[in-house]
Order: structure tokens, then C-alpha cells, then sequence
């Protein structure tokens, strides 16, 4: 019979992640793009997204490199507050009419689907990118993007976030009944965490790493807690990141309001 522990003891040994190799050089559609500009397909000219990621990696690369983890807390934190909540409901109309400083006409269709999306008539330009290209339109400072641009971004990661989360549990039940710990699920969250942008992890509490890893060991021991009781007390340590009503627009709105996926609902065992 294989060791349980030993899935989690090879996610443990390996170096918590601090930098992400960021792979923004790539179509929606999986096509690889050169760093000449071309496609190593067909040697069409890079997107005007693909450049514009490129640009923004450059530009996240130096913020990660000159601020320490505190700082960066407080970075993503404060650029969140720009795409949600009260302050960006109070601006809403100057920033459905934004529109970016460019003739190109492909920017300026993406921009307004970014609207017409969080207003409920079209889908996300972005649905398509990877959690990191996403996380590098969410969070970039410049004017490259607008503000409904970088919202629009922020709720694509939130649907591969919660999406994740809720198969997570799902994998949690699973192994519970053919097992009776959840030792492998943790470690795959584990991976997950450390797999997160820079800025996503850094919104998480500084001892979530620790806890984690604490909580898959004393699943092994039925220890403080039950096993099925620490999986459904694992995402509720950081819920406030994916609030279910950050995303709320005024009732005129469209948007579709989110929910987010529960990990203590009835479809888990419920232990003591």
C-alpha cells in the first residue's frame, strides 16, 4: 500500500516558490510566440495582447524585485480596491466610458467587450488566458489596460480560482472515502498555493504555507482535527480574497453576481 505521506513530503522538499517563470508569450489558443515577435508556427506578427503581457512582466518583474512581502500585501490589496467594492461602483460610468489612449482598433474592440462583458452583454475577453497573464492585466499599473480591462481580468482568475477550489473539495470527498485522510488532497493545495502569481500569494496570510502543511500532517493522526474537518476549514482561512459580493454591479447592471464554491456544504462528510 503506498504511503499517503508521500506525496505531501515530495510537495514539502521542494522550494516554496518566490518567483514565477512567467510564460505571457502565448495566444489564447496555446500557439507559442518567439520573443522576435513571430509566431514559431507561422511567423505572424506577436498580437497586440501578447505584447502588451510581455511589457507588463517586465514591469511586475521589477515591482517584485524591489518590494518585500508586506509591501507587496498592501500593493495587491490597494490595486484590488481599484476594481472593486464601493470605490469602483462610485466611478463606474467614467470607467465604462473609458476608452485607451490608441488607434488601434483591435485594443479599443477589447476594451469595450470588457464592458459590454461586466455588464452582461458579451462574454470575457480574457476567459482564455492563463492565471498568470491574468494576474499581470489585474494587477498592472500602467495605462496599458483600462480599469473594466483589469476587472474584467480579475474575474477570470476568480472563476479559475473558485473552479479550482471547488474541485479541490470535490477531491477531498474522494480520497476521504478511499482512504480516510485527506493528506493528498492538501499537498495538491499546497502545490496550487505555491504555484499562484506573486501578487495572489501575497494576499494570503504569511503563515498559510505553514498551516497548510501542518493541517495535511495531522490528518494522518486524526489529530486536533478530522481530516474532512480541516479540508472544510482550509479555504475558509482566506474567503475574504473571493468575497461572494465583490463583484456586484448596482441592480442597472448586468453583471453577473458571483458565488463562491463552499467547501462546508452538504455534499462533504460531515465529521466531528
Amino acid at each position: 500500500m503506498l504511503n499517503p505521506l508521500s506525496n505531501l513530503t515530495l510537495v514539502i522538499n521542494n522550494t516554496s516558490a518566490t518567483s514565477v517563470n512567467r510564460n505571457v508569450l502565448h495566444t489564447p489558443t496555446g500557439e507559442s510566440l518567439n520573443s522576435a515577435g513571430a509566431s514559431s508556427a507561422s511567423g505572424v506578427i506577436v498580437s497586440s495582447l501578447a505584447g502588451q503581457l510581455s511589457e507588463a512582466a517586465v514591469r511586475a518583474d521589477i515591482r517584485e524585485a524591489t518590494l518585500d512581502q508586506h509591501a507587496l500585501s498592501q500593493k495587491a490589496q490597494a490595486l484590488i480596491s481599484e476594481l472593486v467594492g464601493a470605490g469602483y461602483l462610485a466611478n463606474k460610468a467614467a470607467h465604462d466610458a473609458e476608452v485607451p489612449d490608441t488607434d488601434d482598433s483591435g485594443l479599443l474592440a477589447r476594451a469595450r467587450q470588457a464592458t459590454d462583458f461586466l455588464n452582461g452583454n458579451a462574454t470575457n475577453p480574457f476567459e482564455d488566458l492563463s492565471r498568470e497573464q491574468l494576474s499581470l492585466i489585474a494587477f498592472d499599473e500602467s495605462d496599458t489596460f483600462t480599469v473594466n480591462e483589469r476587472r474584467a481580468a480579475l474575474r477570470a482568475a476568480d472563476d479559475q480560482e473558485q473552479a479550482w477550489r471547488q474541485a479541490n473539495a470535490l477531491q477531498g470527498q474522494a480520497d476521504y472515502k478511499a482512504t480516510g485522510h485527506v493528506t493528498n488532497t492538501l499537498s495538491d493545495a499546497l502545490e496550487h498555493y505555491r504555484s499562484l502569481p506573486v501578487l495572489d500569494r501575497a494576499l494570503y496570510p504569511d503563515d498559510f504555507e505553514h498551516d497548510l502543511i501542518a493541517k495535511a500532517i495531522w490528518t494522518m493522526d486524526d489529530g486536533p482535527l478530522k481530516p474532512m474537518k480541516i479540508l472544510s476549514t482550509l479555504w475558509d482561512t482566506v474567503k475574504d480574497l473571493f468575497e461572494e459580493d465583490r463583484f456586484k454591479s448596482p441592480q442597472a447592471s448586468g453583471e453577473t453576481e458571483k458565488t463562491e464554491p463552499s467547501n462546508t456544504d452538504s455534499s462533504l462528510p460531515q465529521t466531528s
